[in-house]
């Protein structure tokens, strides 16, 4: 069941990200990565960062697992009390912090972005968009609290496919046909909180036609509640560390001419399969281990250990290719209108480097529903903790003795395998996953075959089929594809009937 649910969400996500890569593009060819493509990332990014620690990690993982177990034991009555009390309280803290931000917008975006302060057009841009922005976390904390309903019910389609509504509001923004950069900019802004709000009703919709009936209601100190403020509050501060983290490399990159805009390009190019493979297995994953948790300790391991197996068959080829091709894959997405040859050059860097922290990102995606399945955000929360340390003494290290653009993506890859280090082994002394050669037989092989198509991608990196870039990249892609995996087929490692297998599961 894992697989298959996890498939139909990653081709819903694939849907919304074909989307919003249309829109990325039109984003480049529009805006450009000069000033006002700056301020926008930075407000966009600023509210994004919210919703992700407050409306998706931190609240799924203490809502779900108690939500789920009212479901398994048929209490149906106690299971909407506490979705409707949990509702009216993100509501009030989100409500609260959307006015409080607004209220000081400009001192937050002064320490957010301290390479901006030394010119005041461009850091008044940006306060502008992120007041405009930000109202956008208030939706989506409510979409999130429907959207952990539906997982539980298993109806993953609604949650997947509602960024479709955000990409398709900005591209209607970025074809108008408007001359002022930051007009443009600002009608994006507006539009980013009304799809906000249109995906509210879509999953709100879904809830209501498995006849599921929540509203709001005064909440109240039960034991399901205390179990939900007992994870909730850490969940958020370890969200937030790793948050804190992507913003120490995007305060950095202020102080660079255009790179909040080549790192905000290189992460949405990095994101593309992070939301396929990753948070499509976590999204599915959590419920999963919040219902199995009882005695099924061997179940869990080998379920993490398959799951992990198969997403990085999908996961190092990636690594591979991106890591030489990084530019190849810029210049195909972006390079058009105002996004130069040296933007391209640039932002492909930053990929290349950034690409190696895909895998840690993915294990992360699976090991932390395994601590949250039994309210345990604390290690998370240490493990993220200490992985910010490192991104931020390395980056000062680089600052004070080898001050470069990239430096930034270099300290944040270190970081993302600190973090997962610290899972796995905190994960086998607590019996909550143990990672052998046994139960990973498979890894070997596929990072052998992995090395073979990084060795063959370098190779055609240094070719051209074609001079058209359209496609000359394609060409390639399809040649390493097919030699990937006629590989796995002949190390036996997966073949189209274990894919069958998996999906079927």
């Amino acid at each position: 069941m894992v697989f298959r649910k996890s498939v139909i969400v990653s081709l819903l996500t694939l849907l919304s990200r074909v989307f919003g890569y249309v829109r990325e593009i039109m984003m480049a060819v529009v805006l450009g990565a000069g000033e006002v493509a700056n301020a926008f990332h930075l407000a966009f990014r600023f509210a994004n960062v919210f919703r992700s620690f407050l409306a998706e990690g931190a609240f799924t993982a203490s809502f779900v697992p108690v939500y789920s177990k009212h479901i398994a034991k048929d209490d149906v009555k106690g299971a909407n009390i506490y979705a409707s009390q949990t509702l009216t309280m993100l509501c009030v803290i989100s409500l609260i912090l959307v006015i409080v931000a607004e209220i000081f917008m400009p001192q937050i975006i002064y320490l957010l972005a301290p390479g901006f302060t030394d010119d005041k057009e461009l850091l008044d841009k940006a306060i502008i968009l992120a007041r405009i922005n930000f109202p956008y976390l208030f939706f989506m904390c409510i979409s999130a609290l429907f959207g952990g309903i539906l997982g539980v019910f298993n109806s993953f389609s609604a949650v997947a496919i509602s960024p479709l509504i955000l990409n398709i509001m900005m591209m209607i923004a970025l074809g108008m046909p408007i001359s002022s950069k930051f007009d443009i900019a600002k009608i994006l802004s507006v539009l980013i909180v009304i799809s906000g709000a249109m995906q509210v009703v879509l999953v709100w919709y879904q809830v209501k036609k498995l006849k599921i009936k929540i509203k709001f209601a005064r909440p109240k100190y039960t034991q399901d509640m205390k179990i939900f403020m007992k994870t909730f509050f850490p969940g958020v501060l370890s969200s937030s560390v790793t948050q804190i983290n992507l913003w120490v490399s995007t305060a950095l990159a202020t102080f660079y001419d255009g790179l909040v805009s080549h790192l905000y390009y290189a992460d949405r190019v990095l994101q593309f399969p992070l939301a396929l493979i990753g948070a499509s297995v976590s999204v599915v994953l959590l419920p999963v281990f919040s219902k199995m948790e009882a005695g099924k300790d061997d179940k869990i391991n080998n379920l993490i250990s398959q799951t992990i197996e198969v997403t990085m068959f999908m996961t190092l080829p990636i690594l591979a290719v991106v890591t030489f091709l990084n530019k190849d894959f810029i210049s195909f997405m972006f390079e058009y209108g105002a996004f130069s040859d040296h933007d391209a050059y640039r932002t492909g860097l930053l990929l290349g480097i950034m690409i190696f922290a895909l895998p840690a990102y993915i294990i992360n995606k699976i090991l932390t529903p395994r601590f949250f399945s039994v309210h345990d955000t604390k290690t998370p929360f240490i493990a993220a903790l200490i992985a910010m340390l490192f991104n931020l003494l390395i980056n000062i290290a680089f600052l004070k003795y080898y001050s470069h653009f990239w430096s930034v993506s270099v300290a944040t890859v270190i970081s993302s395998w600190v973090n997962i280090i610290i899972l796995l082994a905190v994960a086998n002394k607590k019996n909550l996953y143990r990672a052998t050669l046994v139960n990973l037989q498979k890894l070997p092989k596929i990072i052998f075959i992995s090395l073979i198509t990084a060795i063959l991608s370098y190779y055609l990196s240094t070719h051209e089929f074609i001079s058209l870039k359209q496609i000359d990249l394609p060409i390639k892609l399809l040649i390493l594809i097919a030699i990937y995996l006629g590989l796995s087929s002949m190390l036996r490692i997966y073949k189209l009937q274990d894919l069958r297998k998996y999906l079927k599961k």
